[in-house]
């Protein structure tokens, strides 16, 4: 049986089915085959893809995990709209502040806090919403930084920067 070479198709929403590539255009080495397993709109806003060491994939999404950072980029001048993507943390969006949760067994989680009731509601990176029985947590604290990565972090380099900055300003 060939070793399969998976393929997701990630779409984004200006994109249409009529707009996917064939999969007889890959070039697949020999012994491999490719399969499409996944794509728009069965995944909207994946913020990071992996498979685990059992072959399972994992996708992340980030849905409604920040600001709208398009309509953000429209209304601000560019220099500003710089500023928060290499340095978020220098300014937080009202509502989006990050929370820091202890637990007993010493796990320490980040995300927002969406209630403080039992359980703890936590949304972390990739959409993930997390509930946590109160009796379980140790205690939290406000996060010092932004939960969104910094260009830096994401290893993009200043013309990666500069052209994500014109897209956002094109949309």
């Amino acid at each position: 049986m060939p070793r399969r070479l998976l393929l997701a198709l990630l779409l984004g929403s200006a994109l249409h089915a009529a707009d996917v590539v064939p999969l007889n255009l890959f070039q697949v080495p020999e012994g491999l085959e490719i399969t499409l397993w996944a794509a728009s709109p069965l995944l909207r806003n994946p913020a990071s893809l992996d498979t685990d060491m059992d072959g399972r994939i994992w996708v992340a999404e980030g849905v409604d995990y920040g600001p709208d950072i398009t309509a953000y980029a429209r209304m601000q001048p560019s220099e500003v709209v710089l500023r928060a993507l290499i340095e978020p943390s220098a300014d937080i969006s009202h509502g989006f502040e990050g929370t820091e949760i202890l637990t007993q067994d010493g796990k320490t989680i980040h995300g927002m806090l969406l209630s403080q009731g039992d359980p703890v509601i936590v949304r972390s990176q990739g959409g993930m919403t997390q509930m946590i029985s109160a009796g379980k947590i140790q205690g939290n604290k406000p996060l010092r930084r932004s939960l969104m990565l910094s260009m830096e972090q994401l290893g993009l380099g200043p013309q990666q920067v500069a052209d994500l900055l014109a897209y956002l300003k094109s949309l």
